[in-house]
């Protein structure tokens, strides 16, 4: 993990609900060092979206009652399905309450980023400083991984002149027509014939030797009269 601005992040603490069968992020900021990235106003608005976005992934009197009859292999099994699901969908909904903290204008301006951060004992949300323009942090999109060993941010797209400048660094020269070409020096400028005409050239005389033959024999039949 990359250094943070002047080491300040904000740890938010979070407490079991359900019977410990779900976790709730606390939104009370006293106690917290906020380092002075948000108001204690602001804290507590920004983990209330939060904890409202997560609060149809938590389990409900149903899952209670399952897992109270543990000794029955049925209702178990059950549960056990069921919170498998609780736990993608949570998942999900808390990558999407990340990524709506940090497209969010209002915390943009202020430079914060918030993210899921692993940890061996227990993994922790964290609200910080931008680590550099645009805030790139890579993130793992699967869903069906392990909640706890996976880190989920959001980047914010690039801005106005972000794009202007991806347009310029992306654009090639578009390719020169034929007419347009500049001319070849004058040592390369070589003409070369043309298919059919290579081959009228080999072709006039198609019985060239024989020719010659016959008029080797007709001077040795001269010389024979003569003598």
């Amino acid at each position: 993990m990359g250094s943070i601005q002047n080491g300040k992040r904000i740890i938010v603490p979070q407490r079991s609900v359900n019977g410990g069968l779900a976790f709730k992020f606390d939104t009370d900021p006293y106690g917290i060092d906020l380092h002075g990235l948000l108001t204690p106003e602001q804290f507590t608005e920004a983990i209330e979206n939060l904890n409202t976005k997560l609060r149809p992934s938590r389990p409900g009197a149903i899952d209670a009652t399952l897992l109270a009859t543990g000794p029955l292999l049925v209702p178990l099994a059950v549960w056990g399905v069921r919170h498998r699901l609780q736990t993608k969908k949570r998942k999900r909904l808390l990558k999407e309450g990340i990524h709506e903290f940090n497209t969010c204008r209002q915390y943009q301006d202020l430079g914060l980023c918030m993210r899921w951060n692993r940890r061996p004992a227990q993994s922790v949300l964290l609200i910080e400083r931008r680590q550099h323009q645009g805030c790139v942090v890579v993130a793992d999109g699967s869903i069906g991984g392990n909640f706890d060993g996976e880190m989920v941010v959001a980047s914010e797209p690039p801005r106005g002149n972000d794009f202007h400048h991806i347009a310029q660094a992306t654009l090639l020269p578009s390719s020169i027509d034929s007419g347009s070409r500049p001319p070849l020096p004058q040592q390369q400028q070589q003409v070369y014939p043309r298919p059919q005409q290579h081959q009228q050239q080999h072709q006039q005389h198609p019985n060239s030797r024989q020719v010659q033959q016959h008029q080797h024999q007709h001077q040795q039949d001269e010389q024979l009269l003569v003598l």
